[in-house]
């Protein structure tokens, strides 16, 4: 059995969030691989339709 206070030397690396910038973020949007925002007629998660 191993001792709980034995910590492996690797770590996981964390999720998280990446902060880019307007340049980057536009690239994203025109190549799909992120989607702008809904606009208020547009259903969101969770939302039934009616």
């Amino acid at each position: 059995m191993t001792d709980r206070n034995d910590r492996s030397t690797e770590r996981r690396p964390a999720e998280g969030v990446r902060i880019i910038g307007a340049e980057e973020a536009q690239a994203a949007l025109e190549a799909g691989q992120a989607a702008g925002r809904l606009t208020e007629d547009e259903l969101r998660f969770g939302d039934v339709p009616p």
